[in-house]
């Protein structure tokens, strides 16, 4: 596991968190009932990465949807650099325990399969009817 590279990605993330406050509007407006599709386009360019971990890259959507999430779920009372920042944090170890998973191959289990597979239909279904 490459933890300094990771280390000296997330003492520099502070400032490019600060230029994504943008994101929070996002989550506003998802609280309000306007939701926005996840996905707004498969490329990832150098700007939109805010943190590779491995081989993942973590980028502002990805980041701004997990954001959302908490902020929906009550789990992030606010909206600073600091509550960004340990988000940012929260999703990284996420990243991290996920690839562990993956080499030991868990999503290979038929259980999990079908979960994935729910998730996928879920999202795709949400989207379709937006």
């Amino acid at each position: 596991m490459r933890t300094k590279p990771l280390v000296a990605a997330l003492l520099t993330v502070g400032a490019l968190i600060s230029a994504c406050n943008h994101n929070s509007a996002t989550a506003q407006d998802a609280g309000s009932g306007k939701e926005k599709p996840a996905v707004e386009g498969a490329s990832t360019t150098a700007s939109d990465a805010l943190v590779h971990v491995n081989d993942e890259v973590i980028t502002k959507n990805l980041f701004a949807l997990f954001y959302a999430e908490k902020q929906r779920g009550g789990q992030m009372a606010g909206n600073s650099p600091q509550h960004q920042l340990a988000a940012l944090n929260e999703l990284t170890n996420l990243v991290l325990v996920a690839e562990d998973a993956e080499s030991r191959n868990l999503d290979d289990r038929e259980g999990v399969k079908a979960a994935l597979q729910l998730q996928r239909i879920n999202l795709l279904a949400r989207l379709a009817i937006q």
